[in-house]
């Protein structure tokens, strides 16, 4: 039991402040509580039966540069989304490409997969699980687990709170701040990561600018037919 304290609070603080907390808050201005709620929890629940699995096989080395690379442009996705679809009734068009559970799901898998929470589950799995299928390896996911979730619900209900007392207009300008900023860092990390392949600093500050003039590009050209077709409506 003392086991399932010290992972529970270890993950609850790693979690508090976290990327990942930032973009539940955001995405509670864009969908329901039910649907982040069970985007996450299956997030969770995969996540932390990674994280055990590799710290039980005591893994010392974590190739996580594709994902990176996939959080970042998830992130942009999002990003994007929120201008492309300025009303919740006109979502309906990207939910038939991704329903918002699986949209959720996707978002914060990605954020959380090789990042500092994930990573202190690989730490404390290996620490305290010595084979599989154990109590301690139980007490470990369960800890987690529940760490995991007590801190997005707090992350939701902060979402939430803000979506009554601030404009819409402004939270969807905020979400698109938190998505943009998190993408870029995070693509910045997965590019950095691939020095040990691409041993050119140029090049990946190009394919860095390529990437960052494209997506605000996509914007300025979105919103430029956006005004254009009100002229004429």
């Amino acid at each position: 039991m003392s086991i399932f304290l010290i992972v529970f609070l270890t993950i609850f603080i790693a979690e508090i402040g976290d990327k990942s907390l930032l973009i539940l808050i955001a995405m509670s201005n864009n969908y329901k509580v039910k649907h982040i709620l069970s985007g996450v929890i299956f997030a969770i629940i995969l996540l932390n039966i990674i994280g055990v699995t590799l710290g039980t096989l005591l893994s010392n080395y974590i190739d996580f540069r594709i994902v990176k690379l996939l959080a970042g442009f998830m992130f942009l996705f999002f990003a994007v989304s929120l201008i492309f679809e300025g009303k919740e009734e006109n979502n309906q068009k990207m939910y038939k490409k991704f329903t918002p559970i699986l949209s959720i799901f996707l978002a914060f898998f990605f954020s959380e997969l090789g990042d500092k929470t994930q990573l202190s589950v690989v730490a404390l799995s290996a620490n305290y699980v010595s084979q599989f299928f154990s109590n301690n390896m139980l007490f470990v996911f369960l800890g987690c687990t529940f760490g995991l979730i007590l801190a997005d619900v707090i992350g939701i209900i902060v979402g939430l709170y803000l979506k009554r007392k601030v404009p819409t207009k402004t939270l969807n300008f905020i979400s698109f701040l938190i998505f943009t900023i998190f993408g870029f860092i995070t693509i910045f990390e997965g590019l950095n990561n691939f020095k040990i392949f691409i041993n050119n600093n140029l090049l990946l500050i190009f394919l860095f600018i390529f990437i960052f003039l494209n997506y605000f590009g996509i914007i300025v050209i979105n919103l430029y037919f956006k005004k254009k077709k009100k002229r004429f409506e």
